[in-house]
C-alpha cells in the first residue's frame, strides 16, 4: 500500500515536468514537443522574427548567421547557416526544440532526430501561409493566444492598406 501511494505521489511530481504533446508541422511530420519549450534554437531568419514576435525572445538560445531583426536577435549565439548549421554548436545549447523552415535539408532533421532534438519545420507559402505558420509557432510553443493576437493584427494592417487602396 505504501509502495502504490508513493509511486502516485512520483507520478504526480515528475508527470509536469515531462509533460509533451505531438503535433504535425507543416511537413505533416509528427513531432513530439515539451509542453513549454524554453531553449529554442531558430534555423532561419523568419522564424528568429517570427519567435520574437510571439514574445518567446527568452526562449530563443542560437539563431543563423543571417538573422537581423529584431535587432536583439543578433546577441544570440550563432549557429551558421540557415540551409548548413552547426550540429556541434546546436548541441552546445541543449535545446529542447529547432525551429526551421520547410527548405532545411533531410540530413540536418535525421541529425537532430538521431539526437532526440525535436525538429518543427514551417512552410508558409503567400501572406494566408504566413498567417498560417504563425499560428502553428504558436501551438508549438504553447503560445497560442499570443499567436491569435499578432494574426489578428496583421490581417487589420492588410486590411486597412487594402481598404486605402
Amino acid at each position: 500500500m505504501k509502495t502504490c501511494a508513493l509511486l502516485l505521489l512520483l507520478t504526480a511530481v515528475a508527470g509536469p515536468s515531462f509533460a509533451t504533446r505531438t503535433l504535425h508541422d507543416e511537413l505533416g511530420r509528427l513531432v513530439i514537443v515539451s509542453d513549454h519549450p524554453h531553449r529554442i534554437v531558430c534555423l532561419t531568419p523568419s522564424v528568429a522574427d517570427a519567435l520574437y514576435a510571439l514574445g518567446a525572445e527568452r526562449d530563443v538560445v542560437g539563431v543563423s548567421e543571417y538573422t537581423k531583426y529584431p535587432p536583439q536577435a543578433r546577441q544570440k549565439p550563432s549557429i551558421g547557416m540557415p540551409l548548413n548549421p552547426s550540429l556541434e554548436t546546436i548541441i552546445t545549447l541543449h535545446p529542447d526544440l529547432v525551429v526551421g523552415s520547410a527548405d532545411l535539408p533531410p540530413i540536418n532533421i535525421k541529425g537532430f532526430e538521431r539526437l532526440g532534438i525535436p525538429v518543427f519545420l514551417v512552410k508558409p507559402v503567400g501572406i494566408q501561409g504566413v498567417y498560417t505558420s504563425l499560428l502553428d509557432l504558436g501551438k508549438a510553443l504553447n503560445r497560442e493566444p499570443a499567436a491569435d493576437a499578432l494574426v489578428t493584427r496583421l490581417t487589420s494592417r492588410v486590411e486597412a492598406v487594402r481598404a486605402r487602396v
